[in-house]
């Protein structure tokens, strides 16, 4: 082999590993001192058993690739330069075969790294960051194993000795999320979290929201409640979330005073959790709770439908209460009651039974005549909200996480859909379809959201196809906050448009919170508000106050500062909601009769 120098001790070992795996050998460092180094074949030496284990104890099924290689190369620190001073021994085994099954040639290198840490950061999958490492590097042979090493290494970094539990809880505190942590007993019993953005959106479009538990999202099974509401587009947003240890009255009631902190809605729109409506009772006593009218539906066909032997009859049931749950008005309710009550008393007093005692309590959350006097702009169902869970999982990808995992793909989600919803805010500022191109919409256009005026459009038609002499009840008004047919051709007859005035503001483009100056400058001066200045401020503040607590405050925060600190610790596993894993609980599908 010709001598080389080389000026540094990396660039000696650089060079003759490129040069060696080129000839079918990988070498590692036997042993290094200041001015010798001493390079063998990886298969060089032989397994040591060190803690002497034996095959009943050892726990994994591992394996040694060591052979006794004497292979070996000296390299030597002279005149200020490295060389290569003794080539010895010869291998023992054959070289020149295909180099993926030692480790040293699938692990990334640093460029490969800083790769595979970029691509997990935006939650990108493992075998998907395998693909791009494949694509990208030319003679990359990394494993998925490799990849999971250094996701888990760049874990390990980014908790510097933190449990996950407690840099969730670090992380939340940040500038740039409203959140609240719940424990009991150092455990995590509790966690909402709005980003600033959702923020935003919230007090901008705090009218109506609809709230509905998700499951199978972290390896604790704790229900994540999620709150979305409507923009201007009516589009959906995630408003927050609350990781909850169980539904109950008070886990639900401290989740809406986090949201109550925030914005005070109108109307809410939930399924028939009797705990989640309590709470919002008490939290909310002047808004309108409404029921998932889809659900209710649901329900009714899952318990009434088996008392019905005829599918006629069934459907018959199910139109008469369509009809009672559509009524217009209290009398016509009255009357579509009295029929239905008289229709099934004696037939199917069962299924009669049944909605008398589940659903008819709640008539005023559902019954079209009491749900539209309130604008819930048309959330008479929770289907916005599934939609959301949907999208929300296509993020998580696994039910296996723990909830950091959760909560930065979730930060990623929130991320996507800010951009989404001020692109296509943005991009209605600056167009008008040709179908909404008439003069009475000239002072809404630019100003307000293309569905908003669909929706007027809508009502024009009606009035040039003649339906417009029936009496105005103010339906269409009060519950999407627009002008309704009547007024509409009162405008066409006086040639007058539109004012903006008369358009709630839930459909004006002008109050898109994103990137509205206004609201930037106010984060400019909130971003200098740490939540740690905040309490020091505050308790700075009471403790140069004439206040009689001010001794009682002193004395706790000094029985804090001199305990040690307080781990926060990660919540129990709760029990999944579903059918009961076991044998028995699953259904078997029964053999054919050939395989039988």
């Amino acid at each position: 082999m010709s001598v080389t120098a080389f000026s540094s001790k990396e660039e000696i070992v650089d060079h003759l590993k490129d040069q060696y795996i080129k000839e079918g050998v990988v070498l590692t460092t036997k042993r290094s001192k200041e001015a010798v180094l001493w390079l063998k074949c990886d298969r060089g030496g032989s397994y040591r058993n060190r803690y002497h284990l034996s095959d009943e104890t050892r726990q994994r099924k591992t394996s040694s690739r060591l052979a006794g290689c004497p292979f070996e190369i000296t390299c030597r620190l002279k005149d200020g330069v490295w060389v290569v001073t003794k080539v010895a021994g010869s291998h023992n085994h054959p070289v020149g075969i295909d180099l993926a099954g030692h480790s040293a040639v699938r692990r990334p290198s640093p460029n490969e790294v800083s790769r595979i840490k970029e691509l997990g950061c935006h939650g990108i999958a493992p075998k998907q960051i395998l693909s791009v490492l494949h694509a990208e590097f030319e003679g990359n042979q990394t494993t998925a194993k490799e990849v999971y090493n250094v996701l888990q290494s760049a874990k390990v970094d980014f908790l510097r000795g933190r449990t996950a539990i407690e840099a969730l809880v670090d992380l939340v505190s940040e500038n740039v999320y409203v959140s609240k942590v719940w424990l009991q007993e150092q455990m995590l019993h509790g966690l909402f979290f709005m980003h600033n953005d959702s923020v935003k959106l919230t007090k901008a479009y705090g009218t109506v929201f609809l709230l509905d538990c998700t499951y199978q999202t972290n390896k604790f099974h704790m229900p994540l409640l999620n709150i979305v509401g409507i923009t201007c587009t009516y589009a959906t947003f995630n408003a927050g979330f609350a990781f909850l240890r169980e539904e109950t009255e008070e886990s639900y009631t401290w989740a809406l005073k986090q949201l109550a902190a925030i914005v005070q809605p109108t109307v809410l729109c939930t399924d028939r959790e009797l705990a989640l409506m309590n709470s919002i009772a008490a939290v909310f006593p002047t808004c309108r709770n409404l029921l998932c009218v889809w659900h209710i539906n649901k329900n009714i066909a899952t318990n009434c439908k088996k008392y019905f032997e005829n599918g006629e009859e069934w459907n018959c049931f199910l139109a008469a209460w369509n009809r009672l749950v559509h009524s217009s008005s209290e009398a016509r309710l009255v009357q579509d009651l009295a029929a239905f009550q008289e229709a099934y008393l004696v037939t199917y007093p069962d299924a009669l039974a049944y909605i008398n005692t589940t659903w008819m309590p709640h008539k005023a959350k559902f019954v079209a005549c009491y749900t539209n006097d309130c604008p819930h702009f048309g959330s008479s169902t929770t289907s916005r909200v599934e939609g959301s869970h949907h999208v929300m999982k296509s993020y998580l990808r696994l039910a296996s996480l723990d909830l950091l995992v959760v909560f930065n793909r979730l930060t990623l989600m929130l991320s996507n859909q800010v951009v989404e919803l001020n692109t296509e805010i943005r991009r209605q500022q600056v167009k008008i379809p040709h179908f909404l191109n008439r003069h009475i919409f000239r002072e809404l256009h630019y100003k307000v959201s293309f569905f908003a005026m669909g929706k007027l459009q809508e009502q024009l038609q009606l009035t040039d196809d003649g339906s417009n002499g029936a009496e105005c009840g103010g339906k269409f008004k009060k519950t999407w906050g627009l002008p309704c047919k009547h007024d509409l051709r009162l405008h066409l007859l006086r040639g007058t448009c539109i004012p903006l005035d008369a358009i709630h503001p839930q459909w004006q483009l002008q109050n898109a919170p994103i990137g509205i100056e206004a609201f930037e400058a106010n984060d400019r001066g909130a971003a200098q508000i740490t939540p740690r200045k905040k309490m020091l401020s505050s308790i700075e503040k009471l403790l140069y106050t004439p206040n009689p607590r001010v001794s009682s405050l002193m004395m706790r925060l000094q029985q804090v500062s001199d305990e040690p600190d307080a781990e926060v610790l990660a919540p129990r596993v709760v029990k999944k909601r579903g059918r009961p894993a076991g044998k028995a609980a699953r259904r078997v599908r029964k053999p054919t009769t050939g395989e039988a």
